[in-house]
């Protein structure tokens, strides 16, 4: 089961590359960290990145401690359901 959270962590992260660049075509990053970030090296690039390092840390989680998984997908469940409402409420 906790495999298929890790899974399910990465597909999220593919949800959220697709639609934060959705939602930056025609609006803006309101996190000055990830608005720098995205300046200096590139939309995509950073986004890729930050995907690779979320689920890699949900492969530490689930060597780990497993048990942290179900609140993790859930709250990054959300957290997509959250940008596709706001990709979709925009357009």
């Amino acid at each position: 089961m906790y495999a298929f959270l890790v899974l399910l962590l990465a597909l999220l992260q593919v949800v959220d590359v697709y639609t934060t660049e959705q939602v930056l075509k025609n609006g803006v990053e309101l996190n000055t960290v990830m608005n720098w970030l995205f300046t200096k090296f590139g939309i995509r690039i950073v986004l890729i990145l930050k995907a690779l390092m979320v689920v890699g840390c949900g492969v530490l989680i689930y060597i780990i401690y497993p048990m942290f998984l179900i609140p993790l997908s859930i709250w990054y469940a959300g957290w997509m359901t959250w940008n596709t409402y706001q990709l979709y409420k925009a357009k």
